[in-house]
C-alpha cells in the first residue's frame, strides 16, 4: 500500500509538471488523470484483446499511452 501512495505522488506530481508546462489540460482535476492512469494499469481489464483478439500485449500497451496521452478522437 504504501508503495502504490509513493507512485500515486510520483504520478501527481508528473502531471502536475505537465499542467504548469502546458502539456497536459488543466481543466481535467489531476485526481482524476491519476486515476484513469492507474485504471489503464489493470492488465486483467485487457486480457480479452491477448486471448480472443491475439494480440500482442506490447501493442495493447501501445495503444493504451497513445489514448491516455491523445485521446481517441481523430485529431
Amino acid at each position: 500500500r504504501d508503495l502504490w501512495a509513493q507512485l500515486a505522488e510520483h504520478i501527481t506530481a508528473l502531471i502536475e509538471e505537465g499542467k504548469a508546462a502546458d502539456e497536459f489540460d488543466v481543466t481535467i482535476p489531476t485526481p482524476v488523470m491519476v486515476s484513469a492512469f492507474f485504471n489503464l494499469l489493470s492488465p486483467k481489464a485487457y486480457e480479452r484483446l491477448w486471448t480472443e483478439e491475439k494480440m500482442l500485449p506490447e501493442e495493447v500497451v501501445k495503444y493504451l499511452g497513445r489514448i491516455y496521452f491523445s485521446g481517441i478522437a481523430n485529431k
